[in-house]
């Protein structure tokens, strides 16, 4: 079936499209890896990997309406062509499993940003999913929904589970855990993009010295523990410090201003620091906002943000 695009962004939706259905809103939240143990390659190209992830309070933010042709409109998403954003493959996908079209009209606030390994575009598709799921005439059973997930990232399944989770495999095997406690973090993005195809990239060059893994009983008793007593690691960090050494000074600022435990987000290239105290965490962001424009103070998420009918 041939689908009509329009990509919209500095125009009002509501100005070109006055019969839309009643429109629904959802949090893409992004996440921090406080654990990632990338291991061997994978005959498939893919690395195995180990990882515990942690949804955060820092988002993107999707409001979707129906309407009433068989039209894709996506408005707020900047330059990004539309056959890369993960929005658009991810409504294709659905509607072509649920073997049917429907019009919608979506408007994307982006606030996580891009080649950070915060997740954002990830974390965008699987609310798109979300959604679709609740507009759709067609609901999907879980295990087509996972299966498109997986087909659209690594990442994408994560989002789609609790906010706590251990990520295993290729990111495809994911048991969901319950938050133990919700942390302050203060994240920071750096002036450096770091596209994930080009950390692997790095990672598979590197000649550093490996770091023994954790075994996943481990990952979840340490997760349990307050973050001064975390031993979790990033197999991209030395990587990362290695290549962009400028990196170095900003971990070493988190740690000065009082956080208990400090690594960078996936592939990177943002940072974020873990603090017991409240305090330290509103006085680390206030330090830090004198030098860089993208930072956040945001809270560990307890549970999955619910989608709000406007």
């Amino acid at each position: 079936m041939r689908v009509a695009i329009l990509v919209l962004d500095k125009v009002s939706s509501e100005l070109y499209y006055p019969h839309m259905h009643k429109g629904i809103s959802i949090t893409a939240p992004a996440k921090v890896n406080l654990h990632l143990d990338i291991q061997a390659r994978r005959p498939d190209g893919f690395h195995e990997l180990q990882s515990l992830f942690v949804m955060i309070s820092l988002g993107d933010k999707l409001r979707v309406h129906r309407t009433d042709d068989k039209n894709f409109n996506l408005q707020g998403c900047g330059n990004l062509p539309l056959k890369q954003n993960l929005i658009w493959k991810a409504y294709r996908s659905y509607c072509e499993e649920a073997e049917e079209y429907l019009g919608v009209q979506v408007d994307c606030r982006k606030n996580i940003p891009a080649m950070a390994g915060l997740g954002g575009g990830s974390s965008d598709a699987a609310a798109m999913l979300r959604l679709l799921q609740l507009i759709h005439p067609v609901k999907l059973d879980r295990r087509p929904l996972l299966r498109i997930a997986a087909e659209l990232g690594s990442d994408v399944p994560f989002f789609l589970h609790s906010p706590s989770a251990l990520v295993e495999g290729r990111g495809e095997i994911i048991k969901a855990i319950e938050t133990p406690a919700v942390w302050n973090c203060v994240v920071v993005k750096p002036d450096i993009d770091v596209a994930t195809r080009e950390a692997y990239a790095l990672l598979d060059e590197f000649s550093g010295k490996a770091v023994n893994s954790l075994s996943s009983q481990e990952i979840l008793d340490l997760y349990k523990l307050p973050p001064q007593k975390w031993t979790f690691f990033n197999s991209f960090t030395p990587v990362l410090l290695h290549h962009y050494p400028q990196l170095i000074a900003w971990m070493q600022l988190l740690y000065e201003q009082g956080a208990d435990y400090v690594n960078v987000s996936g592939s990177g290239s943002a940072l974020f620091g873990v603090f017991r105290d409240v305090e330290k965490a509103d006085s680390c962001y206030t330090a830090v906002k004198k030098s860089i424009k993208m930072v956040w103070k945001v809270k560990m998420l307890a549970s999955l943000p619910e989608a709000v009918y406007n």
